[in-house]
């Protein structure tokens, strides 16, 4: 707590006496310390203003509430200083207490000294500030406790010796009273001291009882204060304390509700997500059923095909009861040439016999045709895939059936599709193959 003395010399009073200085002194120091009491929401609005607020400020407590603290009571100049002390706080700087002032109702400066007490939720989020603050100096202020001391006037010229020794005996008798107000207010501040050691104390064990509520998450009721304006520091503490708890589950309840609409909001993109995946679904599905038809439809075609190389070729064991009677040796040529189609009996790549369809395709003599490697007509850059092929069949793998091109005597390029089916030559495995021609070169062209 600081005092300030003014002293004013007056031409027309006359110096008081001892006993009015000291009658002066102790009015003085006999003033009220209730403290001023302010709450600053997080908006930094007026939450709370005491009683002692309405006796410094001169503004009642409905004029005050939910005012903008920096337009209603801090001075222009000041509202830098004000506006890093808050923005500490909200980013969880200590703040030692500090002294600065505020406006009355007759726009006088008032200067007090704060302490800063920030109340935070349960996830250390600052939601209030409480100022506790104590009066220093003010415009404002009664003029009873100024001491005014006598100036000697003279309008002719005095004696300069008397003028010195009343000087001096003034000068004295000023010293003298100064010292004792000196020693009364060292005394008053002493005892200033101790009670704000007194109060630190109060404030260590609320705040160490705040941390035992916190691990303990004990609820507490909360409890009406019949007086809304707080006359003490301990009497704050104690009430926000009580309603520490109310504001807990507040929030906790606010925090599920946000949770529950971001839940909610998961949930409608989920419904959403399905909604498409369900549309692509029926999309493939009603792929997959084209895809199938046109399975259905190429397994119908192919087992046509099989129908009718079942009806046109017969097995080595036919042939031999149908064309090998007396011994004679069967010829192929006259069985191929049944087949509409271009066909080749083939033994480990060797065209053993050919049909005249086929020797007409590629424009060759049969004779020129007869034990020729199959690979010898077809052209140089489709060799590899004839050649995966045969690997696969001799791999175990069921395909019967590829497409390759095929080089005529004229070097025309003639793009085929080969059916094969097993069969015997001459009590060998061999192959019997049907070549249809699917376009030339030129028709490409």
């Amino acid at each position: 707590m600081i005092f300030s003395i003014r002293v004013v010399v007056s031409k027309e009073k006359k110096g008081k006496t001892k006993k009015e200085i000291k009658k002066a002194i102790i009015k003085s120091s006999s003033k009220s310390t209730t403290n001023i009491v302010l709450s600053i929401g997080k908006d930094r609005h007026i939450t709370k203003y005491n009683i002692e607020c309405e006796r410094i400020f001169g503004y009642n407590k409905k004029e005050a509430i939910n005012q903008p603290i920096f337009n209603f009571l801090i001075p222009t100049k000041f509202k830098n200083e004000w506006k890093e002390k808050f923005d500490s706080l909200e980013n969880n700087k200590k703040i030692d207490d500090f002294n600065l002032p505020l406006l009355d109702k007759q726009g006088q400066e008032v200067l007090i000294s704060w302490s800063v007490f920030p109340v935070k939720n349960v996830h250390g989020t600052l939601i209030d500030i409480n100022l506790v603050g104590n009066l220093i100096s003010s415009l404002y202020e009664e003029k009873e406790p100024l001491i005014e001391f006598p100036k000697i006037e003279t309008k002719e010229k005095p004696d300069k010796t008397l003028i010195k020794e009343n000087t001096i005996e003034k000068k004295s008798e000023n010293y003298n009273e100064l010292k004792k107000m000196i020693k009364i207010l060292k005394r008053k501040n002493s005892e200033l001291d101790k009670k704000n050691k007194d109060l630190e104390k109060n404030l260590d064990f609320f705040k160490n009882r705040v941390e035992i509520l916190k691990k303990k998450k004990s609820k507490k009721k909360s409890k009406k204060d019949a007086h809304e304006d707080y006359q003490s520091f301990s009497d704050l503490v104690e009430n926000k304390l009580d309603n520490q708890d109310y504001e807990n589950i507040m929030n906790e309840l606010d925090d599920r509700e946000k949770l529950l609409k971001n839940l909610e909001n998961d949930l409608m993109k989920d419904k959403s997500n399905i909604n498409e995946q369900a549309n692509e679904f029926k999309k493939w599905r009603k792929k997959l059923e084209n895809l199938e038809i046109d399975i259905n439809n190429r397994e119908k075609e192919l087992l046509t095909k099989e129908r009718l190389l079942t009806d046109k070729i017969v097995t080595s064991e036919d042939i031999t009861s149908d064309f090998n009677k007396g011994g004679k040796v069967v010829k192929y040529h006259d069985l191929l040439d049944k087949i509409p189609d271009s066909a080749v009996v083939i033994h480990r790549g060797i065209l053993k016999q050919v049909n005249d369809s086929f020797a007409n395709l590629i424009g060759y003599k049969i004779d020129e045709i007869l034990n020729k490697s199959l690979f010898d007509f077809i052209i140089a850059e489709e060799l590899s895939d004839v050649k995966d092929f045969y690997i696969n069949r001799l791999m175990g793998v069921d395909v019967s059936n590829f497409e390759t091109t095929l080089l005529t005597k004229n070097n025309d390029e003639i793009l085929v599709e080969v059916n094969t089916k097993p069969t015997d030559f001459n009590g060998k495995k061999a192959e019997i193959a049907i070549i249809k021609t699917i376009k030339t070169k030129k028709e490409e062209k």
